[in-house]
């Protein structure tokens, strides 16, 4: 998925909704222009780094697939991009995860 997502123009995903935008994130990983939906899970994981465009909005969709098409790239956006999604992994919600089950589980880390 990597692969794909690095050969290609950008990464288009206007969903409504998303439980964390997964595919947003994997988008910026490669350092490629991302499309994305308006909900604000994806303001939370892209920031300004994605173009959010309503999905019910043709003419604003339109827009950004025509801008994927033609990109205007710079270097510092593309590692800007991967930079954030760099900051992603799975150690903080995995230790996050463990000492909630600690706390309600009674169960002290000594």
């Amino acid at each position: 998925l990597p692969g794909l997502y690095a050969a290609s123009r950008g990464v288009l995903y206007p969903s409504w909704t998303e439980g964390f935008g997964l595919p947003v994130l994997e988008g910026l990983a490669t350092g490629r222009p991302v499309v994305t939906g308006d909900d604000a899970v994806f303001q939370e994981v892209a920031g300004s780094l994605a173009r959010q465009v309503d999905p019910a909005d043709d003419d604003a969709l339109l827009e950004a697939i025509r801008e994927l098409e033609t990109p205007e790239e710079s270097d510092e956006a593309a590692t800007a991009r991967r930079q954030h999604a760099a900051q992603y992994g799975w150690d903080q919600p995995v230790t996050v995860l463990r000492d909630w089950i600690r706390q309600i589980a009674g169960v002290s880390d000594e």
